[in-house]
This record gives structure tokens, C-alpha cells and sequence, in this order.
């Protein structure tokens, strides 16, 4: 997981950050068949430019694109050499959003931040399948749900936290809680209507250009 962090005169920054996106709510929970996620953990992948106007604070763009499959095989049954089973695809989400700074803490080598998100998002639901089998082969194959595109509004929060290793490079550590809700689904029998939650987690390093 890696973060790359590029400053203008130590004022404008060009973030990229990749890492680990993991579900959260009920976009990860498979207590229910269709109206659950059952979202396993999947990667993100994040790039910002953003401006200090103040010393403290900070404005800019946010855009983040993450995917996180779709696991339905544990709801499939097997009675006698007759079973099914559920499988399914990807979601896929990207986010455009305004970002704000505020610097919590900082000093000579630490620097701690509260990010603050809000914009719109555009998901892709994956397709969803009941397969039957008999004696281990195909027989027949039906759609349960289908493939989907929908917008939500996004807000996200999170921490960053930096550790100078020297002037120009740091060490950095960032988690963000994103949301996705509003809208409904085109197939509401489906019960799609849940939130879109995920928690990304990144690990990386920053290089600082110009003056401090």
C-alpha cells in the first residue's frame, strides 16, 4: 500500500494512495440473501490535489475508485448430488468529491491531520446467479438480480498521521470512513437500497518539494 505525495513550494500537494477497502455495515454482512452486500475486502485506490490556504487548513479535490467482490457461495445448498449456489461478480465505485484539511497536531517530524469529504459517487452492483447442479454438472442457471448502475451522495471522515524521516520524505499512515447513500434502486425488490460503507486503510510514504 503506498501513498505518493507531491508539494508545490510546500502549499499545493498531489496525493495518490492505494490500499486495502474494507466493507463495512451492511454492504459487508450476509445475513440476508439478497438484501445484504456480502462484500468481501477489496483495494482502493485514491488521488487528491488539495491546497493549504492557511498554515492549518486546506482545500481540494478528491477522486477514489475502489472494487470489493461479491461472495454468495456460502448461501448454496447441497441435498444428494442436487445443489446451487449463488455467485456473483464485483462492485466497483468512484468517488468525485471537495476535500478538507485541518491539521490537528504537528511539529518538526510529526504531523497529525481530519480529513472531511463530500461529493457524489457512481456504483456499479454486480450480476447476481443461482446455479443448479446435478452430479457436478451445470443444468441450469438463473438470474436472480441483475447488473446495475446507480449514484449516491458520498461524505467520508478520516486521520492522517506523518512521520518526517527527513526534510523532503515522510512516512505516512491514513484511514478514511466513506459512506454512499440516498437514491433507490431500480430493482427495490432486491432490497439494494443499503449504504455503501467502507473503510480504507493505507500505508505509504510522502516526498515534500519547495520550502517548508
Amino acid at each position: 500500500m503506498i501513498t505518493i505525495v507531491i508539494s508545490v513550494n510546500g502549499q499545493s500537494f498531489l496525493q495518490i494512495n492505494y490500499g486495502a477497502s474494507i466493507p463495512s455495515g451492511t454492504f459487508g454482512e450476509d445475513t440476508e440473501l439478497l438484501s445484504s452486500g456480502h462484500a468481501q475486502t477489496g483495494l482502493g485506490l485514491q488521488a487528491e490535489w488539495y491546497h493549504m490556504v492557511f498554515k492549518p487548513v486546506g482545500f481540494g479535490l478528491h477522486y477514489s475508485f475502489s472494487f470489493n467482490s461479491a461472495d454468495f457461495l456460502r448461501t448454496g445448498y447441497r441435498y444428494a448430488e442436487t445443489y446451487s449456489n449463488m455467485v456473483a461478480g464485483k462492485y466497483s465505485m468512484h468517488d468525485v468529491a471537495a476535500l478538507f484539511l485541518l491539521k490537528a497536531y504537528s511539529s518538526d517530524f510529526i504531523m497529525t491531520n481530519i480529513r472531511f469529504m463530500g461529493g457524489t459517487s457512481f456504483i456499479t452492483y454486480p450480476e447476481v446467479n443461482k446455479r443448479f447442479y446435478e452430479n457436478d454438472v451445470l443444468m441450469n442457471e438463473e438470474v436472480l438480480i441483475g447488473k446495475e448502475y446507480r449514484q449516491k451522495f458520498m461524505f467520508g471522515l478520516g486521520i492522517g498521521f506523518r512521520y518526517a524521516v527527513s526534510y523532503q520524505t515522510g512516512i505516512t499512515v491514513t484511514v478514511d470512513y466513506q459512506n454512499r447513500l440516498g437514491g433507490q434502486s431500480a430493482q427495490e425488490v432486491a432490497g439494494r437500497d443499503y449504504n455503501i460503507e467502507q473503510i480504507f486503510v493505507l500505508l505509504g510514504i510522502d516526498f515534500q518539494l519547495g520550502k517548508k
